[in-house]
């Protein structure tokens, strides 16, 4: 299966800018999805086949803050069982402490969207809600979770600050907001941020609603520390 070029172009461009180009030998076995899916009983979706056969073995991108699920350990929510809540998570925090996937009602999509698993409440005041839909499109939730660990991690390391709301607009105003949904995760209105070389990720601290954490990544530390000497932040 020939991947999506449209679908796919700012992963690809993400990767070979910030990491290395990917390469015809990135890709896992299609005999692997293949048992998934009988294992499964399901098909799935053509973008996340899609994803394993262009990339599904590229660790520098996959395991590192979060993990893409190997094909074998794709699997099932069914909570509550027999209903369109249920759901196939391939995506989890390092942890194993928050999962994503696709509901069942959207498992016939090309690319479908994805949510964070909240049938064990992650984000407590919307415990009634099994399924947080983060994107729109399984292609735009993994650009997506590439950019927010560039920004917690990036590819040398990262700096973290936290700031009055009120102060925020003076740390941002100096990057260009990015067309991405705010996220549930890492923290409540998780935005991202871009500027030459750097992303950066403000949201809500969980452990105090008077503070916004903002965290910085670069794709090199020269870019990393030229943004931090110009934002009016104390760096952590």
């Amino acid at each position: 299966m020939a991947a999506n070029v449209d679908r796919w172009r700012r992963f690809v461009d993400f990767a070979a800018e910030w990491r290395r180009p990917i390469k015809a030998d990135d890709g896992v076995p299609i005999d692997q999805l293949d048992r998934a899916e009988e294992r499964l009983n399901l098909r799935l979706p053509e973008a996340l086949r899609e994803l394993y056969l262009m990339a599904g073995r590229r660790r520098d991108l996959f395991k590192t803050m979060n993990r893409l699920l190997a094909p074998r350990e794709i699997g099932l929510v069914e909570d509550p069982p027999g209903t369109d809540e249920n759901g196939l998570i391939f995506y989890t925090e390092e942890d194993g402490a928050v999962q994503w996937g696709i509901r069942m009602a959207d498992i016939h999509l090309a690319d479908p969207p994805v949510c964070l698993d909240n049938s064990e409440p992650v984000i407590d005041h919307l415990a009634e809600q099994v399924w947080l839909k983060q994107n729109e499109t399984l292609s735009e939730f993994v650009y997506q979770m590439m950019v927010v660990e560039a920004a917690w991690r990036g590819k040398r390391d990262s700096a973290h600050a936290w700031v009055q709301p009120d102060d925020l607009d003076a740390v941002t105003r100096r990057f260009d907001p990015m067309l991405l949904p705010a996220w549930h995760w890492p923290s409540e209105e998780s935005r991202l941020w871009s500027a030459s070389g750097v992303f950066m990720l403000s949201g809500r601290d969980l452990q105090s609603d008077d503070l916004v954490e903002v965290v910085i990544g670069g794709r090199t530390l020269r870019e990393l520390r030229a943004a931090m000497d110009v934002l009016p932040v104390k760096w952590d």
